[in-house]
């Protein structure tokens, strides 16, 4: 699979093409400021040969009502965004167990020479990327497993970012995934105040220290200039290889998300962040800097069908059942 976004113009609107859905939606988690459009992303073309997909994010402020799950009681708030972006995902169009990802892809910062950003006046493409300030969002290429979809929170209840490879509720404490296909009842703890829980039986910190196990893969790196004055080209590779040590194939299919996040609680955040907006009067160059653009110039997937496979409903993990059901039941529960 390629998508070369060569088309100038494109719409990424739900029910608009076979393998994204741009979101209209705020972002309700990380202590987000900003709310995902569908008008803060498309196509453009710089010249017959040269286009790309790109996510936009600007200044503009949104007072809205939403159900907080996490307050207690649960209910609704007022909350205030102050940024506008997009979110592009694969969710339920195209999943891959297995893959070479290539993404060529130009991150969003503070950049230009009236900037002021010290990382500029440097003149070196190679150098770190030191001065956070100037770079005050998340640009995200990632995957997800086909059975939550992103921030709609209801689908990734106790499943975000840990799930299980087996059937074994010995191995963790009930604080993860919790579909219940397997289990035959919804997740109850002391915590949990959705009325389908039963009555909670007290402390749910009960498992054995020694059977608690939880594995995750991280690589970080302070991303060198290239990556915000040009197109860069990323990669990541799951096989099952034999090395050292061996690698195990990732079982779910998992689709791809694009998207820009902005938050207060993150270390590269915007001024004013949680408390005020951005308003580019002059007075602050980061805010005048906005808008900001992550380009994205194509994504390539390349696949052994021996042992790979693609599609979001694999006779091995039959997800559609379990994924379209329950985001149906949690997005109707909360809405």
């Amino acid at each position: 699979m390629s998508d070369e976004f060569n088309l100038e113009g494109r719409s990424f609107e739900a029910g608009e093409y076979h393998l994204w859905t741009a979101l209209d939606k705020n972002d309700g988690v990380n202590a987000a400021l900003k709310i995902y459009a569908t008008n803060m992303t498309t196509t453009e073309c710089c010249d017959e040969d040269n286009c790309y997909f790109y996510i936009e994010t600007d200044i503009a402020e949104t007072n809205i009502t939403v159900w907080n799950d996490y307050i207690s009681p649960p209910g609704y708030e007022e909350v205030s965004f102050y940024y506008r972006s997009a979110m592009v995902q694969g969710w339920n169009k195209f999943c891959i167990q297995g893959e070479l990802a290539v993404v060529r892809a130009q991150l969003p910062g503070a950049v230009s020479n009236a900037s002021g950003n010290p990382d500029v006046a440097n003149l070196s493409m190679t150098a770190r990327a030191s001065s956070i300030d100037y770079y005050p969002m998340w640009p995200g290429t990632w995957m997800l497993g086909d059975l939550g979809r992103a921030i709609f929170t209801g689908s990734t209840a106790r499943m975000w970012p840990f799930s299980y490879n087996e059937c074994n509720e010995a191995i963790f404490n009930s604080q993860n995934q919790r579909m219940n296909a397997y289990t035959g009842a919804y997740l109850s703890n002391a915590e949990n105040t959705d009325p389908e829980c039963t009555e909670s039986g007290g402390s749910t910190s009960t498992a054995s220290t020694f059977t608690y196990q939880m594995d995750a893969l991280s690589s970080n790196w302070g991303i060198h200039m290239a990556g915000y004055l040009d197109l860069v080209t990323y990669s990541v590779e799951w096989n099952a290889a034999q090395m050292n040590p061996r690698k195990v194939m990732v079982e779910k299919p998992m689709y791809f998300i694009f998207n820009v996040a902005m938050s207060s609680s993150w270390g590269a955040k915007p001024p004013n962040a949680g408390t005020l907006g951005c308003y580019g009067d002059g007075i602050d160059a980061i805010c005048d800097a906005l808008p900001m653009k992550m380009k994205v110039d194509y994504i390539r997937v390349y696949q052994d069908t021996s042992s790979m496979v693609y599609g979001c409903d694999p006779s091995s993990h039959p997800t559609k059942q379990k994924s379209t059901l329950t985001y149906t039941r949690m997005t109707t529960m909360y809405r």
